[in-house]
């Protein structure tokens, strides 16, 4: 009886750590793209504050998490354009060349 309760238990935890690994994966993979897509935008000079929203909104809506779990930051560094975003504590970062700066 022992035996079969410990095996339950076990793959239990090891379901629910493979399903937890998953959506760090997920977040990391959708923070990346976000990252890219708000780079591109930048670099055209169309990432707008309205827009910026935008992207986070549908970041959010299309992971079903809270918009406060994604975060998308633009910085410049000269001619280059820098946009990071977090998305549940994964965070990737996107470097691009600014077109006229």
């Amino acid at each position: 009886m022992e035996v079969l309760v410990v095996a339950l238990v076990g793959s239990i935890l090891v379901v629910s750590f493979a399903l937890n690994a998953f959506a760090a994966q997920k977040a990391s993979f959708a923070a990346q793209q976000l990252a890219r897509q708000g780079v591109r935008l930048a670099a055209q000079h169309q990432l707008t504050p309205p827009r910026l929203l935008a992207l986070r909104m549908a970041a959010a809506e299309g992971l079903r998490i809270a918009a406060n779990e994604v975060k998308l930051d633009l910085q410049t560094e000269g001619a280059v354009g820098v946009v990071s975003a977090t998305i549940k504590g994964q965070t990737a970062t996107a470097k691009m060349y600014l077109e006229g700066k």
